[in-house]
């Protein structure tokens, strides 16, 4: 029983000696930016050994490949087998790193240590720039080596590769004063030159000078490492690319230079089949659509405004797109017009010149001119007639009426006519004189509710009610005035820091998208400083009070 206990631990240890698993670095020290190899070796091999579980590994090292190699010997009539492992690993720090211990199947590794300097001088490439540029090398290509500024090219990016590559690492092209916008995912395919099969990686390039002159653009860098035995690091690029972008031709009409392969001006408008009123807004969608360009470099259009109606555009909505490998962009642009007078209103043609980058030629957009009908406003304080004028008028009018034929009789009557016309108009005088008097004590009462009401909207910060409050007091002290709207006060009273916060509430109302706070003191410090001469304009019809 002991011999047999003796043998069956003899065995045991001799097949975990089989079953041995080591672990060896190639070099364990080395520079920040070079690699090494990591060999797990396996004598013995039994069923179940399985593979190393490298995922410890990957605490501080970048994994760039792996190789396996299986070996049988046969010893004294005894057959062994061993397996390897070569792992192509790249710490990601610098300093003294442990490997740890690394599982196969039952059995671990012994752990090591490396020690990585970031100031350790990096090994020479040996000569991996000349084995290898036949079988890696990079091609670029513009369309266009004379551009205009702001002008698209296109710039092309090819790496052509014969061999298996790890690590590989991709730097931008570099350009200065430019606009660089990669046009869609990279393309891929095989091609052969001088009898070699590469694979391809392309990628495609929008590049818009910003700047007149000489520039150049400064070729992408692809770093790789090339797979084999002892990994071989490699650097490529190609040749810089002199521009020689031209300025704006002097012949262009338009105020703002814009070279396009399309340009297109599309408008929709909101309620236009509805009555519009004085008062009333009216949304106008405009889209400004450009292929060959990117929305940064489109222009606003420009809209104008006058005394017929108030323009308030909104922010433009940006989108650039990539469509069958061409930039598409578009503005969106919601205008509100506010309209101040009744009758047609024709709202002009807006023109956007521009330069067709395939003809060379100057075109122009546009958005024909369009006339909309505006009815007068409901106001509630509408004036009343002038019963003064009237009768002045028809007094007037009289002796136009008379037949020749009672000539002798208008002799007799007309100096008494005369007498009792003059003692009428001073009677209405007289009148006219003392009402207002008697009214001063109601204007008041009118009037400060509302300036009651202003003046909370304006604490209050509230524009709509500011708004709503700001035309009643308007409209009762200036009822001959016919104030409708905000547009109309501004014009009316033409006191510059009325005008300033006016503009100011409007645009809080009327352009959604600015949702910037509104505060009501400058309001109403501006209307409390309102010029006494404007408020006393109702009374601006009053006789003297001392007639002569």
């Amino acid at each position: 029983m002991s011999k047999f206990l003796i043998g069956f631990i003899f065995l045991f240890q001799v097949m975990s000696s089989w079953a041995e698993v080591q672990a060896e670095v190639d070099q364990a020290v080395l520079g920040m930016d070079e690699t090494f190899r990591l060999i797990i070796t396996q004598d013995g091999i039994r069923s179940g050994s399985g593979l190393p579980d490298l995922t410890p590994l990957k605490k501080d090292f970048i994994i760039l490949g792996t190789e396996q190699n299986m070996s049988y010997t046969v010893i004294n009539g005894q057959s062994q087998a061993s397996n390897s492992w070569v792992i192509s690993l790249k710490p990601i720090r610098s300093g003294t790193l442990t490997i740890p211990a690394i599982k196969v199947g039952s059995e671990h590794t012994s752990a090591l240590t490396i020690n990585v300097d970031n100031t350790a001088p990096q090994k020479p490439n040996r000569n991996a720039a000349t084995d290898t540029n036949q079988d890696l090398f990079m091609k670029t290509t513009v369309n266009n080596e004379r551009p205009y500024v702001n002008q698209q090219i296109i710039y092309k990016v090819a790496i052509y590769n014969s061999r298996q590559l790890l690590d590989a690492t991709y730097e931008e092209p570099q350009l200065d004063n430019a606009l660089v916008i990669p046009l869609g995912t990279n393309r891929r395919y095989q091609t052969i030159k001088t009898g070699m099969n590469y694979l391809v990686d392309e990628k495609t390039y929008a590049i818009f000078p910003l700047k007149s002159g000489k520039l150049t653009l400064t070729s992408p860098v692809y770093n790789a490492l090339v797979f084999g035995f002892e990994p071989q690091k490699v650097r490529i690029s190609d040749n810089n690319i002199s521009l020689e972008v031209q300025p704006a031709p002097s012949s262009f009409q338009g105020k703002e230079w814009l070279p396009a392969r399309e340009i297109k001006l599309t408008e929709d408008y909101e309620s236009i089949s509805k009555s519009l009123k004085v008062g009333d807004t009216l949304i106008r969608k405009v889209q400004l659509h450009g292929v060959g360009i990117p929305a940064q470099l489109l222009p606003i259009p420009h809209f104008a405004e006058n005394k017929k109606y108030n323009v308030y555009p909104e922010k433009g909505k940006y989108l650039n797109q990539i469509q069958q490998g061409e930039i598409v962009s578009n503005i969106d642009i919601k205008v509100t017009y506010l309209f101040n007078q009744n009758g047609q209103i024709t709202l002009p043609e807006a023109q956007l010149p521009w330069f067709n980058t395939k003809t060379g030629k100057e075109e122009i957009a546009r958005l024909p001119a369009k006339t909309i009908s505006i009815l007068p406003s409901e106001s509630k304080n509408s004036p009343a007639p002038a019963v003064t004028t009237l009768k002045t008028d028809k007094t007037s009018s009289q002796p136009e009426i008379l037949k020749s034929s009672d000539t002798e009789k208008k002799g007799a009557i007309l100096p008494w006519f005369l007498a009792g016309l003059c003692a009428l108009a001073w009677l209405i005088t007289l009148a006219l004189w003392k009402w207002p008097r008697g009214k001063k004590s109601s204007l008041p009462q009118n009037k400060t509710p509302n300036l009651k009401a202003l003046h909370k909207a304006c604490k209050d910060n509230n524009p709509q009610a500011a708004q709503f409050a700001l035309l009643e007091w308007a409209q009762a002290r200036w009822p001959q005035a016919q104030l409708l709207n905000l547009g109309s006060i501004a014009q009316y009273l033409a006191y510059p820091p009325l005008e300033q916060e006016i503009n100011r509430l409007s645009q809080v109302l009327y352009q959604a998208h600015t949702k910037m706070p509104w505060t009501g003191a400058e309001l109403w410090s501006a209307v409390n400083s309102l010029p006494q001469k404007k408020e006393a304009l109702e009374n601006d019809f009053l006789p003297p009070s001392n007639p002569k």
